[in-house]
């Protein structure tokens, strides 16, 4: 395929991607703004803990399957429909483990509420399971202004449900909801839009075709289920669940950027990586350049929510959430390597490479469960969330290094130069604005938001002219249909 050709359907994918995700994240920003003024952290704590639940069994009822739906060439109609009818089964039978263990649960946390709680819930795993064959038929099909169509849907008839309902005083009851209207609306547009149809009979025959690749990725799953989640479970169980509430509101601001950039980007890489393969040395050349945008991205966004983290919270949430500050600082050191990690998955699975990507899974496990229980086990909230953010950066090291070296044959030395003036900007940049805090905490006893905005642009923008990474990124933008202000900026100066 034409390296045209590829970039025509990446940015049709990245087009449709952000069309969902921008009205997503609008719509996220609208609902958490409303929720928090109905609901109390506790009720956020119960509903984060449920979560947790929810996203393992659904793990355990997807099996990796969906991800081999799209890699693998050679599939019938008569093997995908024994692969739906396979994850149907498996979701309704983890459904039902899920409802059984919810008094376990509710016990071991000592919250009654959670019974129920999770026994609703259970019925979403099933929703989750069902979906997740045709979905990826549409993403083989790279059918990605349909997938925006169906989550844009979704999204907007549940977030008006959890609205409705925590109005009407449904508590935590009104997150369950939002899920379970969710998760209803995508299995019925994606198994119309998809054209599955079940074939009669079933052959495991079917299952074993995508057998080695999947497990892997199962595998990786669930590693990284357990790494991302076992803070929530552990400070639920340690620190309460008014202290969860207070957390899981600084991680889901950590995770925006993730939700409204990179998972942009990656519902479209793999379908469209997947072509080439058998061609990694190409591959190489696109990805860097993905990676060297989400750096420079993350950089300005990672330290705008650490210097304006007050002012982001009371903004969105309101003065009683101010306690989530001291907590999103830290956090949100890691948004920029985080930016570029939740990519790293997608390009393993296009170049086959599930079980590399369980390794590098079973490692950044172990980096980020043991920051994590250091945290606990420090009694300290803060210190938890800074020891998890230094986990982060050596995550990020070792995951790079792998892909590089195995997945595309180049020195990771050459990775890292790509992304040397990224790093100088962020580097330099906190250094400014650490300094002129610092400053106005002298002279004025605090930190003015009418002096530290414009000296946060002004600075961000010096440093990239110095730098000439808006060169870059006019270039990028140009090339994948992205309105960058570098753009404009670049055809003035030709102009010039």
């Amino acid at each position: 395929m034409a390296s045209d050709e590829i970039k025509k359907e990446l940015r049709h994918g990245f087009v449709a991607s952000a069309f969902t995700k921008y009205l997503s994240f609008g719509m996220r920003i609208i609902v958490a703004a409303v929720l928090a003024r109905l609901l109390n952290p506790d009720e956020f704590g119960i509903y984060a803990i449920a979560l947790v639940f929810l996203t393992f069994f659904s793990l355990l009822s997807e099996s990796g399957v969906s991800v081999a739906v799209v890699q693998k060439r050679d599939l019938s109609e008569q093997d995908i429909s024994n692969i739906f009818l396979f994850s149907l089964g498996v979701g309704i039978s983890i459904s039902l483990i899920f409802a059984f263990s919810a008094p376990a649960i509710g016990a071991f946390y000592e919250e009654p509420a959670l019974v129920m709680v999770c026994q609703v819930l259970a019925i979403s795993a099933v929703f989750n399971s069902a979906a997740s064959v045709p979905r990826a038929l549409m993403l083989k099909r790279r059918a990605f202004s349909t997938i925006a169509r169906n989550d844009i849907t979704a999204m907007i008839c549940s977030a008006l449900t959890a609205m409705i309902s925590a109005w009407f005083g449904a508590k935590y009851y009104a997150l369950v909801l939002q899920e379970l209207v969710r998760g209803a609306i995508v299995l019925v547009l994606y198994t119309h839009a998809s054209g599955i149809r079940v074939q009669r009979g079933f052959s495991w025959s079917s299952i074993g075709k995508i057998f080695n690749y999947s497990a892997f990725q199962f595998l990786f799953n669930m590693l990284n289920y357990f790494s991302r989640n076992i803070d929530n479970l552990l400070i639920g169980k340690y620190f309460g669940t008014y202290m969860l509430g207070f957390y899981n509101k600084s991680y889901s601001l950590m995770l925006l950027p993730n939700q409204t950039i990179s998972q942009v980007i990656t519902p479209a890489l793999h379908p469209v990586f997947s072509q080439l393969q058998n061609e990694p040395a190409r591959m190489y050349q696109y990805y860097v350049d993905m990676v060297r945008f989400l750096a420079n991205l993350g950089v300005v966004i990672s330290l705008g929510v650490f210097f304006f983290a007050d002012e982001i919270i009371l903004v969105l949430y309101g003065e009683r959430w101010l306690d989530v500050a001291p907590m999103l600082r830290p956090l949100a050191l890691t948004i920029g390597f985080q930016l570029i990690l939740q990519t790293s998955g997608s390009v393993f699975q296009a170049l086959g490479m599930t079980r590399e990507l369980f390794f590098t899974g079973l490692v950044s496990s172990v980096m980020i469960i043991g920051a994590i229980v250091y945290g606990v086990h420090s009694g300290d909230i803060i210190t938890l969330c800074t020891v998890y953010a230094s986990s982060i950066f050596f995550v990020f090291l070792q995951n790079y290094f792998v892909l590089t070296r195995t997945g595309f044959k180049h020195p990771f030395g050459e990775f890292l130069r790509y992304l040397a003036r990224p790093a100088a900007i962020y580097v330099l940049l906190f250094a400014g604005m650490w300094g002129l805090n610092l400053a106005q905490n002298q002279l004025f006893g605090e930190s003015y938001f009418l002096i530290k905005l414009p000296v946060f642009f002004l600075l961000t923008a010096l440093l990239f002219w110095a730098t000439r990474e808006f060169r870059f990124l006019a270039t990028f933008g140009a090339d994948y249909g992205i309105r960058l202000p570098t753009n404009a900026l670049r055809k003035l100066m030709r102009q010039g």
